[in-house]
């Protein structure tokens, strides 16, 4: 028993992902940050924006460079950008409009110092735009100025970061299109166009309403909000129902702010390109606005005008969502979910094609006594050696979320998320595996197998 439970333990360290956060804004990419303070990038490269210095899209999570000290990170369709724990921000990918800050217009394939600064706090990336926030709460902007979305009263681009005003009570950005911000007092500012209250924009932040606010999510043309009272409200372009007001018209008041729905108890919101999810207090997952590629993560291709719940689990914490894709995190795991279209390998899952329901990315799960499903009166998999198929009976009828074979480096050559009952293995050379099924209970079982 306790040489089985060291190797168990012994595989789970070697590969191990687990996440601090992952973003994936208006892209076809992700990057991330694992607990462990690196970098990592997977998905469409063409400009760059994974920042490995080459141009070739990456399948699944690649680490960039060696570095331990990544704090947080934002992207957009062409770029990405990090900030380290040292209070440096970085960024990557292309610059046809000094979206990098670097004064200049040349692009670069690896993370990139902006300016000499070492007190940045956040950083959102918009449409060849960027805003971010120092530690003493002023607000910074760079790159494309049109319409006026860096807020500095101009239209004109930026190639390096820029005050915005003189406050120093900005704790929240979100850049789009359109771009926003939450100050200290909960207030709501936006600039560059649609700001929810009028069909005009400003060429500097203006506050929205007088209601105090939580969260704003700004993306390709709409924008998603969350206020203190659990509240969640959107505005701008309507055409997948992505705002959900129960249709997908686009008319003359869908600039206005309007409440989704009545539910008091939401806790978190994000806003893909035509889609929109959130999570409610209890854990629930909501979503709506286009659903053709999977993006709802419920196991079909209906969408829905109005929040539609997702599954019946009552453990999920956050969510971000690219281009027709989605990724998100549960209660007391760092592992990341991802579902929806696979399009430039925007899932990162190492297969080819969309899914319909969430896939984990990696093996991320701390393995104690109470995790591990050792009897084998849980499972019984046979045959085993095994030249074609392997059979699985599943005792206890747990609802498994998916079935990976590792190799003897403890590396994932092999992921099935369906038909959990049978694995063809003809293909897998001749050796020894390890076999390991994640139930979404996060309880894990492995057990060794041998490809005769």
């Amino acid at each position: 028993m306790k040489k089985l439970l060291f190797l168990f333990l012994f595989s789970n360290l070697i590969y191990s992902q687990c996440w601090k956060i992952v973003e994936a804004s208006y892209s076809y990419h992700c990057i991330g940050i694992q607990t462990d303070g690196t970098l990592w990038t997977w998905g469409y490269n063409g400009e760059g924006q994974l920042g490995d210095g080459t141009l070739t899209n990456k399948e699944v999570p690649t680490q960039i460079g060696a570095g331990t000290n990544w704090k947080t990170v934002s992207n957009n369709f062409s770029n990405s950008f990090g900030i380290k724990t040292n209070g440096t921000i970085w960024g990557w990918g292309n610059n046809s409009k000094g979206q990098l800050g670097i004064g200049n217009l040349v692009n670069k394939l690896i993370p990139t110092q902006i300016a000499t600064a070492t007190n940045w706090e956040a950083v959102s990336v918009g449409q060849e735009c960027v805003l971010a926030i120092k530690t003493n709460g002023t607000l910074w902007a760079w790159g494309d100025n049109t319409s006026g979305r860096l807020g500095d009263g101009s239209i004109v681009d930026k190639l390096a970061p820029i005050q915005i005003g003189t406050d120093t009570n900005w704790v929240k950005v979100s850049a789009g299109i359109f771009s926003f911000g939450i100050k200290s007092d909960g207030t709501l500012w936006s600039w560059g166009g649609l700001n929810g209250t009028n069909a005009n924009g400003s060429y500097f932040p203006i506050q929205v309403g007088t209601d105090t606010w939580m969260d704003i999510r700004s993306t390709y043309l709409h924008a998603i909000g969350l206020k203190t009272n659990g509240t969640i409200w959107a505005w701008g372009r309507n055409t997948s129902g992505e705002l959900g007001r129960g249709n997908n018209l686009n008319n003359a008041t869908n600039y206005l702010a309007t409440q989704i729905g009545t539910a008091t108890n939401w806790k978190a919101i994000s806003a893909g390109t035509n889609h929109s999810m959130a999570i409610k207090t209890n854990g629930t997952l909501w979503s709506w606005g286009e659903n053709v590629f999977g993006q709802y993560g419920n196991g079909s291709t209906i969408s829905s005008f109005v929040p539609d719940q997702i599954g019946t689990l009552t453990n999920w914490r956050s969510i971000t969502l690219g281009l027709a894709f989605s990724t998100g995190f549960k209660v007391a795991n760092d592992r990341l979910w991802v579902w929806g279209q696979d399009n430039q390998d925007a899932l990162g899952n190492g297969t080819n094609g969309d899914s319909l329901i969430p896939v984990g990315i990696g093996t991320c799960t701390t393995l104690g006594d109470e995790n591990l499903i050792i009897s084998n009166t849980d499972f019984k998999i046979y045959p085993n050696p095994v030249k074609v198929e392997l059979n699985i009976d599943n005792f206890l009828k747990l609802e498994i979320q998916e079935i990976n074979i590792s190799d003897v480096l403890c590396k994932v050559i092999f992921k099935q998320n369906s038909n959990f009952s049978k694995i063809d293995i003809q293909n897998l050379e001749k050796g020894i595996y390890t076999l390991s099924i994640l139930s979404t209970e996060n309880r894990i079982f492995h057990t060794k197998i041998i490809k005769n």
